[in-house]
């Protein structure tokens, strides 16, 4: 795996493509783009895939590994539950959780790792593997965002019409949940509590890694 380096070229009023053709029969993968400017601030590569559950990131190849290192992040947040409603008892789930986080510190030792549970999607079966994501980072001493429980019922993403299809954020929702992620960097993890006593109960255990190393950060999901 190799990466590969492309200046584009800036002209007012103009549009640039960048087009990738393939020479001879021989077969290419595109593991991402990873698009910079000068300005600073946080980067974040974003390594989701839709319908994706935790045994899919896996049963990734060595690309997956080799990424990871390439990216050299300060901090891998892991958003997995979604769509392993049903597929998994609690007990498998933590099981194949705690795997993933060995993957992810094999491939990038020096990173943090932040996991963050799914909203509320209205499913009774999410509670359990909720619990089960919170246990695993208060056990591996990981972050933890725990998302079902801070961002509101099912009811309310529907109510604020922050669903584009009953399930997936729309623009508005997206910004929502954005907002609720970016202000547990900011507040140290103070604003995923809802008093300042509770602090030592959730934020320290779970949010301490948070505030440590904010420069990049890659988010899967």
């Amino acid at each position: 795996m190799r990466t590969w380096s492309y200046s584009i070229p800036i002209q007012a009023g103009a549009t640039t493509a960048l087009t990738f053709t393939p020479h001879g029969d021989g077969r290419v993968t595109l593991l991402g783009q990873n698009l910079t400017n000068s300005a600073p601030g946080v980067r974040v590569h974003r390594a989701s895939n839709g319908g994706w559950g935790v045994d899919n990131f896996l049963q990734r190849d060595v690309t997956f590994d080799q990424q990871l290192g390439l990216l050299d992040s300060d901090l891998v947040m892991v958003a997995v539950g979604a769509n392993d409603v049903g597929r998994w008892t609690p007990t498998e789930f933590a099981d194949k959780t705690n795997q993933l986080i060995d993957r992810i510190h094999t491939a990038v030792p020096q990173a943090e790792i932040a996991l963050v549970s799914t909203y509320d999607m209205g499913s009774s079966q999410l509670p359990a593997l909720v619990a089960a994501m919170q246990q695993v980072a208060s056990d591996r001493g990981v972050g933890f965002i725990n998302l079902y429980e801070v961002a509101g019922s099912y009811s309310f993403f529907q109510s604020n019409h922050y669903l584009s299809d009953g399930l997936h954020f729309n623009s508005a929702g997206a910004d929502y949940v954005g907002g609720i992620v970016s202000d547990a960097f900011a507040t140290d993890g103070a604003s995923l509590v809802p008093e300042p006593a509770a602090l030592g109960l959730l934020a320290v255990a779970a949010c301490a890694t948070l505030r440590r190393r904010r420069r990049r950060s890659c988010s899967g999901r």
